[in-house]
């Protein structure tokens, strides 16, 4: 019995070597391709009292990636490099039935910004796929920067609600405790 036990392990240590010398053809699969962004302004007419329409077509493959509800779009000043705010463009074509591609779509007074050279940033914050886009704005006014810092400041107020709402959740459970016992 003895010799069968140690042919076994000899047998499996063999097989064992035999296996990790030769090579084995392993099946891998390429990870998805990841979405693209095709950025572009409508209305390209300098005048202040015209409207932008900022609008981002997301080509995704939605069998393997998610459509985000808002494309982030971020404006900077070209001359120095200093970030002017961002926008939120919402999903256009929600209802539609699942598949490529998606519309995002909003729109902005031109004299909203300062006039001056601008790169635009579109973002798609599931994936980080960028795409950018330079406009310039002709001289007029100096512009309105409360649509650009907007978002801004509705990221801070739904941080700061969420902190208020942690605090008031753990101050009624001190307050309840003592009543529980």
């Amino acid at each position: 019995m003895q010799t069968d036990g140690r042919s076994l392990k000899l047998s499996c240590i063999l097989a064992g070597i035999l296996v990790l010398l030769f090579p084995v053809a392993v099946m891998a699969s390429t990870p998805p391709v990841q979405p693209s962004l095709v950025f572009n302004i409508s209305s390209s007419s300098p005048d202040p009292g015209t409207s932008l329409t900022l609008s981002v077509i997301w080509t995704g493959y939605v069998t393997y990636n998610t459509a985000p509800e808002q494309i982030i779009v971020e404006i900077f000043s070209l001359p120095d490099g200093t970030r002017m705010g961002a926008l939120p463009v919402p999903l256009v074509n929600a209802a539609d039935l699942p598949g490529d591609p998606r519309t995002y779509r909003t729109t902005i007074n031109n004299g909203t910004l300062p006039s001056g050279t601008y790169m635009l940033i579109a973002t798609d914050p599931l994936s980080d796929a960028i795409s950018r886009l330079m406009i310039t704005i002709a001289p007029h006014n100096d512009g309105s920067g409360n649509l650009l810092n907007q978002f801004e400041r509705e990221q801070q107020f739904y941080l700061i609600s969420g902190l208020f709402a942690i605090a008031l959740v753990f101050l009624l459970a001190i307050l309840v405790r003592p009543k529980m016992e």
